[in-house]
């Protein structure tokens, strides 16, 4: 039974009034504000299935509310806001979109009692759109400084007082007063490596015990999501190729796939199987990466410099599917294709390379599996399956918990459904499961590049409707031009990938000529860092680097 089936059914039941839209990729209805937290408990308690994703906002447009070009009073205010709550149903793997309009004077109760993975969205939309939402938790300025005056994506700036100096939140304590006095407040740098953006770690103390952790944040944004409002779709992709700079072109071809998708433009066989040999040396290229750190603070230097061998040999061969000419509009991916072909060159240096790097996993999995040390260190954090649900994990962490959701088996793009790989699960959720999925998956991403090589279709790389745009050196005006008179498939569609650390995708809501209204960039770091500050609560301080390194979280990609 399709999800739509499935939740109209409660729904009649229940009698809450609700719409499903049109013209949208994903099912999507419409409630409203009275109605909304009766829908969400109702969902929560009967269709357990059901995980949040994703929350975004945006602005009601003129065109779906005309009072407020009509009456002059209205126009004074500021449009009604559109809360949207991204839902993923675990039993068909379709996802459920939930619309409810608040005015900006009005609140609304939040989720996080339901979805404890809502915390750090509905401070997110607090932050940028200052929709007040009842949390349960202090409502603060979350990513943005506090001398922040105006609302991003109120009015589309970012307007600091000079005079005054960036001061991050303070920490938010749930402790009681008298036994947080007999507490050390302690700060911390990121272990986080210097392409993966900075962040500060605090703790409250109880000799070397977490009782409490926050990350502080608010020293990479760039406010991308900003940046890419009312511009054509193929104008915005060098902006989200910057969202993780080590995994450019995964974030090129995902944004190319759903362009590809809405506008209904075909992709070669060919241009599909190199964007999969592009996704899995990312993939590899960012285990490795994980293994870096991971190794570096397990005190193994030895392996740490093979590693990082092997990390740039991986990473030279990414960047050999990429084109440098600066003056053009795209450097891996573009809509309909891809911009380097492989070289008989190329092949013979990934299959050497790939080669080393298999015969060094099987002497790294014997000694993650012999070594008694390194077990003892990594298998201290245990999360349990539904725990990894409530946390809104996905990828190598959610396998690691024993939930088998990759979104390249449930719902297959590219050439998945003709390849033979396998998809590994851990038992315990813990910091060693998180290793040795990761080199498991390794095995399998080597696998998967050795098939495509093998059988690498023919043909050409950039289909034929699309040619003469790729000929004039990726025009951003011809590209413009090309989207505008583009029928779209639908206004309103959230595409997600399987990516390094999990599901990472786009909502976009197009608007007049097929500009962009509206683009959220969900990434799995946001989910992953938010779970990190919960999961640290009771382990020793010396624990933390270990913890956040398994996690391998881009602050980038929680502030984009």
């Amino acid at each position: 039974m399709s999800v739509e089936k499935i939740i109209s059914s409660h729904l009649y039941n229940k009698k809450i009034p609700f719409r499903f839209e049109d013209n949208v990729l994903n099912p999507s209805l419409e409630v409203e504000r009275k109605d909304f937290l009766e829908l969400m408990t109702l969902i929560k308690k009967e269709l357990p299935s059901f995980v949040l994703i994703d929350i975004s906002a945006r602005l009601q447009s003129k065109k779906t509310n005309p009072q407020s070009s009509q009456n002059p009073q209205h126009s004074q205010h500021p449009p009604p806001l559109i809360l949207i709550y991204h839902l993923l149903y675990l039993e068909t793997y379709e996802f459920l979109r939930i619309k409810t309009e608040i005015s900006k004077d009005l609140s609304i109760f939040g989720i996080g009692h339901l979805w404890p993975n809502a915390e750090w969205y509905e401070k997110e939309i607090f932050d940028f759109y200052g929709i007040s939402i009842s949390m349960g938790h202090k409502r603060s300025q979350f990513i943005l400084p506090q001398n922040v005056k105006d609302l991003p994506f109120l009015e589309n700036i970012h307007d600091f007082d000079p005079e005054s100096p960036i001061v991050q939140n303070d920490f938010e304590t749930k402790l009681p007063i008298e036994q947080r006095k007999d507490l050390s407040l302690e700060h911390f740098n990121s272990t986080q490596t210097p392409e993966n953006g900075y962040a500060e770690n605090q703790f409250r103390l109880d000799g070397t015990k977490i009782m409490e952790a926050k990350i502080v944040l608010g020293f990479e944004h760039r406010g991308i999501e900003t940046i890419c409002e009312k511009k054509s779709p193929a104008q915005v992709l060098p902006l989200l190729e910057g969202v993780n700079p080590m995994q450019a072109p995964f974030f090129s071809q995902l944004w190319c796939a759903l362009l590809e998708e809405v506008f209904k433009i075909k992709l070669t066989d060919r241009a599909q199987a190199i964007r999969m040999i592009a996704i899995e040396m990312i993939r590899i290229q960012d285990h490795l990466k994980t293994f870096f750190i991971m190794i570096r603070l397990l005190k193994g230097y030895g392996y740490s410099s093979l590693l990082s061998t092997l990390f740039e040999n991986v990473y030279s061969l990414s960047n050999g599917l990429s084109t440098s000419s600066p003056n053009e509009l795209f450097k891996f991916s573009c809509p309909g294709g891809v911009l380097v072909d492989i070289s008989s060159d190329w092949r013979n240096e990934c299959a050497k390379t790939l080669s080393l790097l298999e015969k060094e996993l099987s002497s790294w999995k014997k000694v993650m599996l012999s070594s008694v040390t390194i077990k003892e260190r990594l298998l201290r954090d245990r999360v349990s399956g539904k725990k990894a649900l409530e946390f809104g994990f996905s990828g190598p962490l959610l396998r690691a918990c024993g939930i088998n959701y990759d979104i390249r088996k449930a719902r297959p793009y590219y050439l998945y459904h003709q390849l033979d790989f396998d998809v590994p699960l851990g038992l315990h959720g813990s910091a060693y499961d998180r290793f040795l999925i990761r080199l498991e998956e390794i095995v399998q991403s080597t696998g998967i590049i050795f098939q495509l090589l093998g059988n690498l279709p023919s043909g050409s790389i950039v289909h034929e409707d699309i040619g003469h745009l790729v000929e004039r050196e990726h025009s951003s005006l011809a590209w413009a031009r090309f989207f505008s008179e583009k029928s779209a498939l639908a206004q309103d569609i959230f595409w997600s990938q399987e990516g390094p650390g999990g599901e990472t995708g786009h909502y976009l809501i197009l608007g007049e000529k097929n500009r962009i209204e509206r683009l959220k960039i969900h990434t799995p770091s946001f989910n992953h860092a938010q779970a990190y500050e919960k999961l640290i609560i009771g382990f020793d301080i010396e624990d933390f680097a270990l913890i956040q390194g398994s996690l391998n979280f881009s602050i980038g990609e929680v502030e984009r």
